[in-house]
């Protein structure tokens, strides 16, 4: 018989199983107890239970699309701001390395030329130009609303010949600041007849006077009644209005003329004229060559109704025997008269004098041969001399040279036209035997150091730094290479107006296209416009084969 034999195990697994049992009991109520402590701690809710979401499952594999999502396509490229033709303004600045040789004219007058006295539409491609002194014919042109920008100018009144296909040409006259642009509009009225009287320095009609307007551009001699009667003068704010008659001081002003506050049969009244003095001397020797040239400055200047037409006194030729004599200067100022030579050194630098009405001042001088002088020789393209290639010897700081020679331009800062010293610019050509020589003993010291450029038709302008006394400078001309091109183009692929309108140097090109060939490779300041919207500018930007400029950007 089989027997079994289950008491035993049975009795050893009933306190394990009770165990457990309580184990779990216990367990339990501790949760309870974690549950409610929660509860009070949270401000538990039964009817918003927290729910612990299921982690993430990352499958392998392309995510399917949804069919409802919209897909973003790119729109078409934006037209671009302005309207009407694109304007591209370019001034060559030569190549990279030239670019520590380039004169440094700091000054930039920028504007807008209206027309109808102001109240008009403004002008639109007329072209604005120095007009005489040392940067005469550099020009730009004005764009579709009339704005203009005329950079590299020597700190220092200008005079401004504006040009207009709306049958007109006036000058006017504007001083130009350093280092920041010098804004000036100018209004131009409707076309009218100017009648001025003129009184002498007793308060008397004064006959016989001359008056210029707009730089000489018309003019007229006034009767015996002192009475001049000009027509078809172009009105506007600042017309310029000059006075001339042997024994007076020559003035000018700055008026303000309107053809609808014209009063026909009422002469506009100008201040009485006053007597001007004498100035007489002799350079009473030279090395010969070229006759001697003087120039007369104020050291000063006083505010007053009228300014002097100074610019008349300088650079004047003596005659064969070095004699000169400027009449009708102003006996209120302290002046300072140069003469000057290509060849020599003036001895004494400078005269100061003040003539009186009645009393002539005299000065002379003396110009000895400058034993300090910058010599060298030309070779063309094949290595021959080259004879008749025009040569300039330029100050690298034309502003310090006129402020060390004449202090005076400082004082007086509206009325002087800036000169042109020889110390500032001296052009010359070299010979048979393509040799040059510069006299530069009268050299200011201080002013910095100077450029040689050498320019001939067909051939690439060379530059030389010139730092020191005595150097004989050898000049290789090269080839003009004119590969180079620019073209005007969009990235993104955005509609461009197809004409277009090209100023080099100032000058207007005869191509349309939006692609300027036959350039000289180098670096250009280059403004783009349109519809007076500036779209891209740089004030050096480098110009090789196919170059583009992104208008997209």
């Amino acid at each position: 018989m089989l027997m079994l034999s289950a008491s035993p195990p049975a009795q050893a697994d009933q306190p394990a199983q009770r165990g457990a049992v309580g184990a779990g009991l216990l367990l339990l109520a501790a949760l309870i107890l974690a549950g409610a402590a929660a509860w009070v701690i949270l401000g538990g809710n039964p009817a918003s239970p927290v729910v612990v979401d299921p982690p993430e499952v990352h499958t392998q594999g392309p995510a399917k699309p949804n069919p409802e999502e919209a897909v973003l396509e790119p729109g078409p490229a934006r037209e671009l701001p302005g309207s009407g033709e694109l304007i591209i303004e370019l001034d060559y600045l030569g190549t990279e390395a030239d670019q520590h040789l380039r004169v440094q004219r700091q000054g930039t007058l920028e504007g807008v030329i209206y027309g109808a006295a102001g109240n008009g539409a403004p002008i639109d491609d007329a072209i604005i130009s120095v007009f005489g002194g040392p940067q005469d014919g550099l020009s730009t042109r004005t764009d579709s609303e009339g704005k203009y920008e005329l950079p590299g100018l020597i700190p220092g009144t200008h005079f401004f010949r504006i040009d207009s296909s709306q049958h007109f040409s006036v000058v006017r006259m504007q001083r130009v600041v350093s280092l920041k642009p010098t804004k000036r509009d100018f209004f131009l009225g409707s076309s009218m007849d100017l009648e001025l009287l003129i009184r002498d320095h007793k308060n008397k009609p004064l006959g016989g006077a001359r008056v210029l307007l707009n730089g000489g551009l018309q003019e007229g001699l006034t009767d015996e009644e002192g009475v001049v009667l000009i027509g078809n003068v172009v009105g506007g704010r600042r017309v310029l209005v000059d006075v001339r008659a042997d024994g007076y001081v020559p003035v000018r002003y700055e008026l303000n003329l309107f053809a609808e506050k014209a009063r026909p049969g009422e002469p506009m009244e100008l201040p009485a004229m006053m007597q001007g003095g004498t100035v007489r001397g002799r350079v009473k020797s030279w090395p010969g060559g070229p006759l001697p040239r003087v120039t007369l400055v104020p050291r000063a200047t006083q505010p007053g109704a009228a300014l002097v037409a100074w610019e008349i006194w300088q650079d004047i030729e003596t005659d064969r025997e070095g004699r000169f004599t400027i009449e009708n200067v102003p006996t209120t100022h302290l002046l300072d008269i140069r003469a000057f030579h290509p060849w020599g050194v003036c001895d004494p630098r400078m005269r100061a004098v003040t003539p009186s009405p009645f009393t002539a001042a005299n000065v002379e001088f003396i110009i000895r041969e400058s034993k300090a002088k910058i010599t060298g020789k030309v070779f063309g393209t094949d290595g021959r001399p080259q004879r008749g290639v025009e040569l300039s010897l330029l100050a690298l700081n034309p502003d310090k040279v006129l402020a060390a020679l004449y202090p005076g331009l400082d004082s007086s800062p509206v009325g002087v036209r800036l000169p042109v010293p020889a110390q500032m610019q001296r052009i010359t050509t070299s010979d048979v035997d393509g040799s040059f020589s510069f006299a530069v003993g009268d050299h200011v010291s201080g002013t910095g150091s100077m450029v040689l450029l050498a320019s001939a038709p067909g051939r690439r302008t060379a530059r030389h730094e010139v730092q020191t006394v005595g150097q004989d400078i050898e000049v290789r001309l090269k080839a003009l290479d004119t590969n180079a091109s620019v073209e005007l183009a969009r990235l993104d692929e955005g509609p461009l107006p197809p004409m277009a309108r090209w100023t080099l140097n100032g000058e207007l090109q005869e191509e349309r296209s939006l692609t300027l060939s036959e350039l000289q490779e180098g670096l250009y300041r280059i403004k783009v416009s349109r519809g007076g919207t500036r779209l891209w500018a740089r004030d050096s930007f480098f110009i090789n084969r196919g170059t583009a400029i992104d208008l997209g950007r």
